[in-house]
């Protein structure tokens, strides 16, 4: 078996977007990979294969989101695979992202590959996303996900035995990325991160996550997301336990605060990170 699998989630609502993240694999300049599709309801998925020279499994899911990525991660975990690309199936690659992934797992645990902002259509806004972030010159540990994450199954490559055979995930947690990278590096591992490569990463409105500028409704999203990020957290490690606290107190006054106070929470940044733009 191939040592290196890509692995995905496809459902309806991607199926659009289907072509060019196929399109992206074919043209990888490191072709010697396994394409796994966990397929979360999309009929006749094969046929939307046959045209493309990939080797593939087609994985059949169900569940919450959370659900469905708890069994991507223990499928790929107790699989014969030495590696995993993540990627979602509403973005598109840099050719070299297999390539580049495969040579820098061999000393790193777990990489993070840059983001290249693109529209619905696939058109670039903006390159080199997180590339200048100072933050990410020394690598990224446990204590850089406290207040935001960087680390998505979109945008990510992992050495499979440094999962768990089991991975347990909250069913309706809504950043599920951001819980299964902090406990991975709870561990003491370090991921390291690369702009030699890149995700095409598509901003539209069925994005659940996005880049986007933070907006009152973002605002309150984002507020309710972290507070049911750092309760989950606080499961596992005491140090968020106050974060929680203080998320709680938040949410529960959102209603009461003025725009000049909901804007003192307000990161400012130019490229931030996901679920950066409110701090306490």
């Amino acid at each position: 078996m191939d040592s290196c699998c890509f692995a995905s989630v496809i459902f309806e609502g991607n199926v659009p977007f289907l072509p060019k993240f196929l399109t992206s694999l074919q043209e990888q300049t490191d072709t010697n990979f396994t394409l796994l599709l966990f397929n979360d309801g999309v009929d006749k998925l094969e046929t939307h294969l046959d045209s493309y020279e990939l080797p593939f499994k087609i994985i059949e899911t169900s569940g919450s989101i959370a659900e469905v990525r708890a069994q991507l991660l223990s499928y790929v975990a107790n699989s014969d695979f030495d590696n995993t690309v993540f990627g979602d199936t509403d973005d598109f690659f840099a050719p070299n992202r297999i390539e580049l992934s495969k040579q820098l797992l061999k000393q790193h645990p777990i990489i993070a590959h840059d983001v290249w902002l693109v529209n619905e259509l696939g058109q670039l806004l903006e390159p080199n996303y997180w590339k200048y972030r100072p933050e990410l010159l020394q690598g990224i540990s446990y204590k850089n996900l406290v207040h935001y994450n960087l680390l998505g199954l979109g945008n990510t490559a992992i050495q499979n035995k440094v999962l768990p055979k089991e991975f347990k995930i909250p069913a309706d947690l809504i950043a599920v990325d951001w819980y299964v990278f902090s406990n991975l590096l709870k561990e003491g591992i370090r991921a390291f991160f690369t702009a030699e490569t890149y995700i095409y990463y598509r901003q539209y409105e069925g994005n659940t996550i996005g880049l986007k500028k933070l907006t009152l409704q973002r605002f309150e999203r984002e507020v309710s997301v972290k507070l049911q990020h750092y309760r989950a957290m606080a499961q596992v490690d005491t140090q968020f336990e106050s974060l929680a606290i203080s998320f709680g107190n938040l949410h529960a006054k959102i209603s009461t605060l003025s725009e000049a106070e909901i804007s003192a929470y307000m990161q400012q940044q130019d490229h931030p990170f996901w679920w950066e733009q409110v701090q306490l």
